[in-house]
């Protein structure tokens, strides 16, 4: 760090630690915005206006909600770790109280149920969730 590393990772590390990691240093340098839609079965996360869209139904999302949902519809069936989610979130997972992650968790579960979207984030206890 001390010969101008950004960061590092230990291992084992998952690939959504990696990608997390690296898109954070590239929102750093960069400052690059992506406007890639994500579109699963219906159910469109909206880039440009942070909006996710379910059969002519729309909710705006916040930032966190948002980042939560690409994550989520960009690795559709696998599991997340709670540790790549506050990775993907807040860029540490050190000084984050976990709850904090369970809230927004929590406000994506409610606007997708707004959207009629139910059951859709499953609860993997003790490891994360998956986006079915």
């Amino acid at each position: 760090m001390e010969l101008g590393a950004d960061d590092y990772i230990t291992k084992p590390f998952g690939m959504g630690i990696l990608l997390a990691k690296v898109n954070a240093v590239l929102r750093r340098t960069n400052n690059v915005v992506t406007t890639e839609d994500f579109n699963i079965c219906g159910l469109t996360l909206n880039s440009d206006s942070m909006r996710l869209v379910f059969e002519e139904n729309i909710v705006d999302l916040s930032k966190n909600e948002y980042k939560l949902l690409k994550l989520f519809m960009s690795n559709c069936g696998k599991v997340i770790t709670r540790e790549e989610l506050l990775e993907t979130l807040w860029d540490d997972t050190d000084f984050i109280d976990d709850n904090t992650l369970t809230v927004n968790i929590t406000r994506v579960k409610k606007k997708l149920k707004d959207l009629e979207v139910e059951n859709s984030i499953i609860t993997k206890r003790g490891v994360g969730y998956v986006f079915n």
